[in-house]
């Protein structure tokens, strides 16, 4: 009975330090978002209905960040309209993180009861990501646009 019970004690240790190795090497932090780093470059489309949409263009240039948003009305409300600015790279990877834009990979959800329509894609940190909704956005998504938009006046 001692020898059995010694024999559990112990597989149960060598089971623990397998399970130990096993979250270092395949997946130490695992629930935690990572950052943001860099990325090249990033669009979204934003439409809260009647005929109106806002195109978001963001491009990593280096130092520098370009951003350029072009609002697009119904052909009775008289087109386009387009505004142009820039920010630093560091304020842009800033705002990307304050927002954990990468935790928005994936999203795909409706809501019949939203008001915005959204897509999202980009190449961040090297990989591809991609975001939409009907009626449904990320959290936090709706200030991530306002902060965009403050960041190109």
């Amino acid at each position: 009975m001692k020898k059995d019970v010694a024999v559990i004690v112990v597989l149960s240790v060598i089971a623990l330090g397998l399970v130990a190795a096993c979250v270092v090497i395949f997946g130490f932090g695992v629930g935690k978002s990572k950052k943001v780093t860099d990325f090249e470059e990033i669009y979204f489309t934003t439409s809260p209905g009647r005929g109106k949409s806002t195109r978001y263009i963001i491009i990593n240039e280096g130092e520098e960040t370009k951003i350029s948003i072009s609002v697009t009305t119904s052909a009775k409300d008289g087109g386009r309209n387009s505004e142009n600015g820039s920010c630093s790279t560091e304020e842009m990877i800033d705002l990307l993180n304050e927002y954990d834009v990468l935790s928005w990979d994936g999203f795909d959800k409706k809501d019949k009861e939203g008001t915005i329509d959204f897509s999202f894609e980009g190449t961040i940190n090297g990989k591809e990501i991609e975001a939409k909704g009907r009626g449904a956005c990320p959290k936090d998504f709706e200030d991530f646009v306002d902060e965009v938009e403050d960041l190109c006046e």
